[in-house]
């Protein structure tokens, strides 16, 4: 699952991993660097859990909603987009 942002770059987090390291890995990534964000991160790490990212960029769309829904049926009956 990919992340876009405002600017219209998409996140992209490694965890570098051996087959995100390799070569053709490594040169497809410098080849389109301006295409997305790259979040480096050490292996394992517990930083890597996206549903984070997921769940703030929910909340700063729902908040800037307008008008903001006043109950849960706002949220059922939000369009996508």
């Amino acid at each position: 699952m990919s992340i876009v942002h405002s600017d219209g770059l998409r996140q992209f987090q490694q965890d570098n991993a051996t087959p995100y390291a390799s070569r053709v890995a490594t040169k497809w990534l410098q080849e389109h660097s301006s295409d997305f964000r790259h979040f480096h991160w050490p292996p394992k790490s517990p930083e890597m859990n996206i549903i984070e990212d997921i769940r703030n960029s929910l909340l700063h769309a729902v908040e800037n909603r307008s008008p903001p829904p006043s109950h849960y049926y706002g949220f059922v009956d939000c369009p996508e987009g």
